[in-house]
């Protein structure tokens, strides 16, 4: 099963960036090394972000974080803003079980790997759900 996951995620990603440092982008982001850091909060200034499992800057400049626990892609506006998404812990079209990667495919497509449900989740760059990739 994790040979053909991997030979369908090398298929279906070919073109995928999987690391913020893959971007060119005139954003205002800034980054040193591996690590971004950053305080994610909602209008009511509590924290959103519970454990950053994965992330990828968008060709926009925007950046999606997987959140493992909340089983969300949160994504953050290049002033920091946050962008309300969608998705929540579950089994449904637009559910996660346990989001592991994440990567930009072409120039709107985010590609997100949910192992727990074993399927590739494509949203397009504003979080908006496209379709799912499960191998069989």
């Amino acid at each position: 099963m994790g040979a053909a996951v991997t030979i369908l995620t090398v298929l279906c990603c070919g073109g995928c960036a999987d690391t913020i440092e893959e971007h060119e982008s005139d954003s205002p982001w800034s980054i040193a090394g591996p690590e971004l850091q950053a305080d994610i909060v909602d209008t009511s200034g509590n924290s959103v972000l519970q454990f950053a499992s994965t992330a990828t800057r968008l060709s926009s400049g925007n950046i999606a974080v997987g959140d493992l626990y909340a089983a969300q892609v949160h994504f953050i506006r290049t002033d920091g803003a946050l962008i309300p998404c969608d998705g929540r812990r579950g089994s449904g079209p637009s559910d996660f079980g346990d989001i592991r990667w994440m990567g930009q495919c072409q120039r709107d497509s985010l590609f997100v790997w949910d192992y727990r449900l074993r399927r590739i989740a494509v949203l397009d760059s504003a979080g908006a759900w496209i379709r799912s990739i499960q191998p069989t």
